[in-house]
């Protein structure tokens, strides 16, 4: 059939047309656009006559790199329950970053961030600490060895019996 073969082939470039938008520029049907902003999204598509109209991220949402979303992402809320709390609240052009509230270390750290803390183990007395946690790592405690002892929490040494 002529008439598919012409759809598909129309469909194909305008695939490519869209693809095919220089650095700066985002599709938009079978044209290319120029992209909105960090701190913006796009509000209308450009058109013949017009360029892209952008309007600012509402409060709570950003876009961190020149773009052409309909709408800007959500900022992401620190939570609480994972032992989180906001380091760098967010703006129109990045997002909250959220660290771990003290005490705690980041046990499952993602590329945008720490998304779940853990306390830090408290080396009682009896033992000594054998290394001190990091932001992603835990401390590590060790039992006395015979013959010693420690008197308090998260003490570095054991000392002799008396």
């Amino acid at each position: 059939c002529p008439e598919v073969l012409a759809a598909v082939l129309l469909a194909q470039l305008e695939r490519s047309d869209a693809a095919g938008c220089e650095l700066g520029e985002y599709p938009s049907g079978t044209d290319c656009c120029p992209m909105c902003p960090a701190g913006s999204r796009v509000f209308k598509n450009c058109t013949a006559s017009s360029s892209t109209t952008c309007i600012p991220c509402v409060m709570g949402t950003y876009t961190d790199h020149p773009n052409g979303l309909t709408r800007c992402r959500p900022c992401k809320l620190c939570d609480e329950g994972a032992n989180l709390m906001t380091a760098v609240a967010c703006t129109s052009t990045k997002n909250t970053l959220c660290v771990c509230q003290p005490g705690h270390f980041c046990s499952s750290l993602e590329p945008e961030g720490c998304e779940l803390c853990q306390p830090y183990t408290v080396c009682v007395p009896g033992m000594m600490v054998k290394e001190w946690g990091t932001y992603t790592k835990d401390h590590v405690c060790e039992v006395c060895p015979p013959g010693t002892s420690s008197t308090a929490s998260m003490s570095e040494t054991c000392i002799p019996w008396p």
